[in-house]
């Protein structure tokens, strides 16, 4: 993961985190995706991997 103290890159990687807390009521966690990560946060792929390597 890139640390970063970038507001940009800080709020992405929260809705990020919340959107994983939030599918993870619903689904396992092996049922989870990057893809179903992103759309639930509405980020771009490439947002999420600037933030994180996988």
């Amino acid at each position: 993961m890139n640390v970063t103290q970038n507001l940009s890159a800080v709020r992405s990687r929260t809705e990020i985190k919340e959107a994983l807390l939030k599918l993870m009521k619903t689904y396992s966690y092996k049922d989870i995706t990057v893809k179903t990560i992103l759309i639930e946060s509405q980020i771009a792929r490439k947002t999420f991997y600037r933030n994180y390597d996988s």
